[in-house]
């Protein structure tokens, strides 16, 4: 920390610019610092406009940590069914294929023979993708909604969970991860493979990741003793340890704050404009007001203009995805734990939202959680820290300045590059 803080100083002193290009954004990143560098758990922040990205992280993490996104990754798999159906009928609109029962648009569907309800006969693929089915959440039948017992540290089949949800026939929005399960079942009966090689195919080789993944079984312990999730940041729970195999399509994808870059800067800008149109399309509003799109809801009336995004929580992770079109702004917030997400997500709210109202992004608290009592910073230890850093770097506070890194993003080649100190002015 003390050498890149010196290069930001070389910098400055050579080029002659302010880091900041307001006061109102000088508070921001002074905010987003302060909460991740007093932290004693795991969180890092993006914010990625005109080319630039500032960046923060907590101590305990960096570029590789990797995070569960809960059901951030839902607009993942509605975008994976909508590829899907896209490549395997190349001629037909794909509003034909959201409208149709699920019964009519999966015929002999060995999954839906499974289920044995008369619902998929009443509910289409845009009344799940919108959440809008009727369907109640499978967390439900298995805990209060609130939290969920140890039974899911274990796999359970899908068939399984799907039979245990109730329908209502009015079908009124609500929100449900029983809609994104089994999405993200038909995904796969449908390309004949499991998410997991569904996901590298559609999301992470075109968008260039390299440290994601789409996990469809096997909870934290041994995610985080495989290869391919070593970097996993701590999972705080205390007992209830999610197996990905009751979360496929619904929220189980690991990732770093530097793909979802990638991964941003490719659906909102490079994918096909028919599966990107068809996925930002307006579908209405749900119970807060928001515009429904699919696996994504827009808020309204926030500096930034339209701010399309969702949350996700799963076992004590935290995540935020979020893009701004008129200000090309993309934000990512990703934690291991609730007190960090929270504060940061105050101070992103704060910002983007309009002065003289009081809003709120409603983008849908994922249920994909459950209580946990860890103490999450201790305060001794984030004071004797941020001593530490006032005592080591004077000029800096001084200066009114906080180490943090300001790159350039290069979506040609999908990658951070070099150190930047223009300002932005978001």
């Amino acid at each position: 920390m003390l050498k890149f803080l010196s290069l930001i100083t070389i910098f400055i002193t050579l080029f002659g610019n302010s880091a900041y290009a307001s006061e109102s954004m000088k508070q921001f990143q002074d905010n987003l610092e302060k909460i991740t560098h007093e932290s004693t758990a795991s969180s890092t922040v993006a914010i990625v406009r005109g080319g630039k990205v500032f960046k923060t992280s907590s101590k305990q993490a960096n570029d590789d940590t990797q995070f569960y996104i809960g059901s951030a990754s839902k607009h993942m798999t509605a975008y994976m069914m909508l590829v899907t159906l896209h490549e395997k009928y190349p001629g037909t609109p794909l509003q034909e294929f959201l409208t149709k029962k699920l019964n009519v648009l999966f015929p002999g569907s060995a999954l839906l023979k499974a289920i044995g309800k008369d619902w998929t006969s009443e509910v289409s693929l845009l009344d799940l993708l919108t959440h809008r089915s009727g369907l109640s959440d499978y967390l439900d039948s298995y805990g209060d909604g609130l939290t969920v017992p140890e039974a899911l540290n274990k796999p359970i089949s899908a068939v399984e969970l799907l039979r245990s949800i109730s329908f209502d026939a009015s079908k009124k929005h609500l929100y449900s991860n029983s809609n994104y399960l089994l999405v993200g079942k038909l995904i796969e009966e449908t390309n004949g493979d499991t998410l997991d090689h569904v996901f590298d195919h559609f999301i992470k080789l075109p968008a260039g990741m390299t440290s994601s993944f789409c996990p469809v079984a096997k909870n934290y312990f041994a995610l985080k003793s495989s290869t391919c999730c070593e970097n996993l940041a701590p999972n705080l729970n205390e007992k209830v340890f999610l197996d990905m195999s009751n979360a496929v399509g619904a929220g189980s994808v690991i990732s770093t704050r530097d793909d979802l870059i990638k991964w941003g800067n490719y659906l909102f800008k490079l994918s096909p404009k028919v599966i990107r149109d068809a996925m930002l399309e307006n579908y209405g509003t749900d119970s807060d007001g928001d515009i429904i799109n699919l696996g994504l809801n827009t808020q309204s009336s926030t500096h930034l203009g339209d701010f399309i995004g969702h949350q996700g929580d799963l076992d004590s992770f935290s995540s935020f995805f979020g893009y701004a079109p008129k200000s090309d702004t993309l934000v990512i917030v990703l934690s291991n734990n609730k007190a960090d997400s929270n504060s940061l997500m105050e101070s992103l709210i704060s910002w983007i939202s309009e002065p003289e109202e009081v809003t709120l992004l409603n983008m849908h608290q994922e249920k994909l959680t459950w209580s946990w009592t860890k103490k999450l910073i201790e305060e001794n230890e984030s004071l004797k820290f941020a001593a530490s850093y006032k005592e080591a770097h004077p000029e800096a506070e001084a200066a009114g300045y906080s180490p943090f890194a300001l790159t350039l993003y290069d979506p040609d080649h999908q990658g951070l590059v070099g150190h930047n100190t223009s300002s932005l002015d978001f």
